[in-house]
């Protein structure tokens, strides 16, 4: 009888990617509110400002989720690069690798942001009654990391969406989904210069699961599991 292990590398990157999702979400989920629930995204900046400074460590913690899940993310990306490339796709997962890779960069400076700035300018404000001077320009800047951020994620998920459907990976509907998301994504941005950064996680928590289910799991040999042996597999669509 065959040995099989339950840590396959198909199911380690699935568990990667959940794990990345799942940070990612605990923080969106319990972001900072007011008083009355607005979440403090929505907020302008003086009303802003004095939620960060009621709920500074509520908004560290919130922060540093978002860091750990992004760069966790990163690492899933990498072992999913992986199976594409054994799988013969050599230029639109590492473009989607690539191109995630310099977005989280600057969602990681925008966090660094929140963590240190925001705070600093909470406590003036709280100390002086008064926006720093500084902070509003500054915001600015950062709303300009976070489109651009924005924008090279739906080109990762492009790319991604692309090897998905030159590969076997997974499912091809899931290239579509994936391409199909993209792509209304990027519309929605260009149209209200704003998006939800934690709905690109979703197309994370789909992949890790499939990469999960036992009839995805491809091993050395080049057979799902409960194949048997003596049939040969095909390089059609699933």
């Amino acid at each position: 009888m065959q040995h099989r292990t339950f840590w396959t590398e198909r199911r380690f990157t699935g568990m990667t990617l959940l794990l990345g999702a799942v940070l990612f979400l605990v923080a969106a989920f319990t972001s900072v509110t007011d008083s009355k629930g607005t979440p403090v995204y929505s907020l302008p900046p003086r009303e802003y400002l004095f939620v960060v400074f009621t709920h500074s460590t509520l908004w560290q913690w919130d922060n540093v989720l978002f860091i750990s899940g992004t760069i966790v993310t990163i690492l899933g990306l990498a072992l999913l690069t992986t199976q594409f490339r054994d799988a013969g796709d050599r230029a639109f997962s590492s473009l989607g690798l690539l191109a995630f890779v310099l977005g989280a960069v600057l969602w990681i400076i925008y966090g660094a942001f929140r963590l240190s700035i925001d705070l600093w300018a909470a406590q003036e404000m709280a100390r002086t009654a008064a926006i720093p001077d500084y902070y509003v320009p500054l915001t600015h800047w950062t709303q300009t990391l976070f489109i651009i951020h924005t924008i090279l994620s739906f080109a990762a998920l492009l790319a991604y969406g692309v090897a998905l459907l030159t590969t076997r990976v997974l499912p091809h509907w899931v290239g579509w989904l994936t391409i199909v998301y993209a792509l209304a994504g990027s519309g929605v941005l260009a149209y209200t210069h704003d998006f939800v950064p934690l709905l690109h996680y979703l197309l994370t928590i789909v992949m890790g699961i499939l990469l999960l289910l036992p009839r995805y799991q491809i091993p050395a040999g080049g057979r799902r599991e409960g194949e048997p042996s003596g049939v040969p597999t095909t390089s059609g669509q699933l």
